[in-house]
C-alpha cells in the first residue's frame, strides 16, 4: 500500500514539472509572439502603412511640400478647403497632397497656386475664374528615384486626369 502511495506521489510530481515546463514554455513562446508582432506592426506604422494629416497650407521646400497650420479631422470638416498630406509610414516620404473639402473629398476650389498658372499673361486675367474649373489641378504625386530624391511631380484633377507633371534632373541634385 505505502508503495503504491509513493508511486502516486511520484507521478504526481513527474506530472507537475511536466505541466510547468510547459506553461514556462507556452509563456516564452506567447511573449515572443508577442513581441515579434509588436515589431511588426510598430515597423509597419513607421515604413509602410500610409498616414494621412492635415493642414490649412503648404509651402515648398526643396521641391518637397510641407504643410503649414496642422488640423484636427473636425477642424478639417468645418473648413471649404483643406490639405491632405499622405506619407508611406509615419516619417516617410511625401507621396501625395490633397486639396479637400469639409467632407474630405476632392475639390477644385482650393488657394494652391501651381508652376503652370501664370506662364502666359493671358492667364492673369482668368485667376479669378479659376477657382471654378473642375479640371484644375487638386492632388499632386511625388515619384521618387531609388536614391530617395524626387524624379517626377504629377498633378491631377479631382477625376484623377493628368494636368501637368515635372520631370526633375538628375543634375540638380539638392533634392
Amino acid at each position: 500500500m505505502q508503495a503504491r502511495q509513493a508511486e502516486l506521489e511520484r507521478e504526481k510530481e513527474i506530472h507537475r514539472r511536466r505541466s510547468r515546463r510547459l506553461l514556462v514554455a507556452c509563456v516564452a513562446l506567447a511573449l515572443f509572439g508577442a513581441l515579434v508582432s509588436g515589431y511588426l506592426i510598430w515597423d509597419r506604422y513607421l515604413h509602410d502603412w500610409q498616414h494621412e494629416t492635415y493642414f490649412s497650407n503648404f509651402t515648398e521646400r526643396n521641391g518637397i511640400f510641407e504643410g503649414v497650420g496642422p488640423l484636427t479631422k473636425e477642424r478639417v470638416s468645418r473648413r471649404r478647403s483643406s490639405f491632405r498630406f499622405i506619407r508611406r509610414g509615419a516619417y516617410g516620404p511625401l507621396l501625395r497632397v490633397q486639396a479637400v473639402d469639409s467632407k474630405g473629398r476632392l475639390t477644385h476650389r482650393h488657394s494652391a497656386d501651381t508652376y503652370m498658372e501664370f506662364k502666359y499673361a493671358e492667364n492673369v486675367f482668368k485667376y479669378m475664374e479659376i477657382n471654378d474649373n473642375p479640371a484644375r489641378d487638386c492632388q499632386w504625386e511625388f515619384v521618387q528615384d531609388a536614391a530617395g530624391r524626387i524624379a517626377y511631380e504629377l498633378a491631377y484633377d479631382k477625376n484623377a486626369h493628368l494636368v501637368w507633371g515635372l520631370a526633375y534632373s538628375k543634375l540638380f541634385t539638392r533634392f
